[in-house]
């Protein structure tokens, strides 16, 4: 077996190492990546670095020992010898340059050349380099305005204005691992269930949700109307319509893209521009449709927390309760009980008794709290974040045994469900969706409520009939050009169908335990604030 081995990642050595400790053992090798932290000891004669590469939690220990080190490149030594024209940029430090930190300093980028060797049992890491060789790949030319200082790397808000430098830190290493894991989960689910990936448009002429809401695209170099003018193009708030031309060809499809909102909304989980996840089903009925969206739920969340445990574990032991919360034990629970559902008008009169009633429900903190709204909800509202949250309370809190809740409380258990809140009034809801038969005024469509983060859901049947549709369209004073391609679909061969939307990124926000959006979205913009 040779004694040398190629670099590896951090994650490949760390996988190597639990298939067969002696895969590494007393190998040679090389190791990239960023200092984390440097520190002299042994009277000057022994200098640690932490490493990072950011393919898993930690650091590895990387051991520099005067008696051992190299300062010059050995001609006959492959690795000192520049492969590269980059590499002969290059710069090698002796040990004195390495113990003074004149020349390394946090975040300089580094290659570590040297042997592999195993830990004690004992120790927190299976294992550490001890480099004989250090040579800067790219310095760090003013070290004490380096933006990413002890203070800050722990701390979500200051994070959050550092949007370039915020990737080096483990907190938003570990968040943003998750978020690929999450991501991940999205398409392996979609592909279980054989639903077709499709890429929509993004520049579009039709405003889905009929808000107006919408981003507006100039110059206008597109399409023109029957007149010769100029259509008005934004960008897309929702891709469903498209989508739905697709179903009669594929049955099942989604999309994981971009839409854009520009409300003025700055708040914690608003985002002008996010990722959009969103599917659509043909020969679907409404109780099958929301089948697959806690389906859907169970699979992508488990997955993450399967796959990140690690990453989950450094967030919720390193950072400060202001900045994220313990997620894992409440969505385990949740996700073990079946989705409470429940009609739009059963959730007001529940919310309405709770109310009247003073019921005490316990806050985020686990303690009871008797419940106070601003406004109670009627029958033709929609639900504010206050009525959300004590739905989503109030059936956690059912959910636990009578005899266990008071022990839960006194151990500031928080309390959560996922909740789908159906059959909402049409008046309320978007145009297109599906108009109950019984004369009630509700359509078929449904909200998902989940804890911290409120509603994570929007998804209905959609009006397959033609002249309900027309007649909605009419009702509201809509203008039917922009959209009459869909009101036409109607006529050729339409059938039962439905689907829904999900924020990705407030899904991001709830699996992490994060206070805000911004803090799991690469490069968030929201009103007021696109710097990039």
């Amino acid at each position: 077996m040779s004694d040398t081995i190629e670099p590896q990642s951090f994650i490949q050595l760390t996988r190597l190492h639990a298939q067969d400790p002696a895969l590494i053992a007393d190998k040679q090798t090389s190791f990239y990546g960023w200092v984390r932290r440097i520190r002299v000891g042994g009277g000057g004669s022994i200098v640690f670095i932490d490493m990072y590469d950011g393919t898993k939690v930690g650091s590895l220990n990387v051991l520099c020992e005067d008696a051992s080190f190299s300062s010059t490149d050995d001609d006959n030594d492959t690795d000192a010898a520049p492969q590269t024209q980059d590499e002969s940029h290059y710069k090698t430090l002796t040990f004195e340059q390495l113990s003074s930190a004149e020349h390394l300093s946090i975040g300089c980028a580094i290659v570590v050349s040297g042997k592999i060797v195993l830990s004690p049992p004992t120790a927190t890491q299976d294992f550490e380099f001890q480099a004989s060789r250090v040579r800067v790949i790219g310095p760090v030319f003013d070290p004490i305005a380096y933006p990413l200082q002890k203070g800050t790397e722990k701390k979500m808000t200051s994070l959050r204005n550092l949007p370039f430098y915020r990737f080096r830190s483990q907190a938003s290493q570990c968040v943003f691992r998750i978020r690929s894991k999450l991501d991940m989960a999205v398409h392996l689910f979609m592909d279980s269930e054989d639903t077709q990936l499709t890429d929509p448009n993004i520049m579009t002429v039709s405003d889905c949700e009929g808000a107006g809401e919408t981003f507006s695209v100039s110059p206008l170099m597109f399409s023109k109307d029957e007149q010769g003018n100029d259509l008005k193009v934004g960008l897309t708030v929702s891709s469903q319509l498209p989508l739905e031309s697709t179903i009669c060809g594929f049955r099942q499809v989604y999309t994981c893209q971009k839409s854009f909102r520009a409300e003025k909304s700055d708040t914690a989980k608003h985002l002008a521009e996010f990722l959009h996840v969103e599917y659509e089903a043909a020969f679907i009925t409404l109780d099958q449709l929301i089948d697959q969206a806690e389906r859907f739920v169970k699979y992508v969340i488990g997955y993450a927390m399967d796959k990140c445990s690690a990453d989950f574990e450094f967030l919720e032991s390193r950072m400060a309760p202001t900045d994220m919360k313990p997620t894992r034990v409440l969505l385990r629970e949740c996700l073990d009980r079946p989705f409470v559902r429940i009609k739009h008008r059963d959730a007001i009169e529940l919310i309405q008794r709770i109310v009247k009633d003073k019921m005490m429900l316990p806050g985020e903190d686990g303690k009871l709290k008797r419940v106070k709204v601003k406004e109670l909800p009627g029958y033709e509202d929609d639900l504010g974040s206050e009525h959300e949250k004590i739905l989503v309370q109030y059936f956690g809190y059912m959910a636990v045994p009578e005899d266990q809740r008071e022990e839960y409380s006194k151990a500031g258990k928080e309390f959560g469900a996922f909740v789908f809140v159906t059959h909402w009034p049409l008046k309320i809801k978007s145009f297109y969706m599906a108009q109950a038969d019984d004369g009630s005024g509700e359509c078929l469509s449904f909200d998902l409520l989940c804890p911290r983060v409120g509603e994570l859901f929007g998804g209905s049947m959609r009006e397959w009939r033609f002249d309900k549709l027309n007649d909605e369209i009419a009702r509201r004073g809509m203008d039917v050009t922009p959209i009459q391609w869909f009101l036409d679909l109607r006529k050729s061969g339409s059938c039962p169908h439905g689907g829904w939307g999900m924020g990705f990124d407030r899904l991001c926000m709830l699996v992490c335990g994060v206070q805000s959006v911004r803090d799991v979205v690469p490069f968030p913009v929201y009103y007021g604030h696109c710097p990039y």
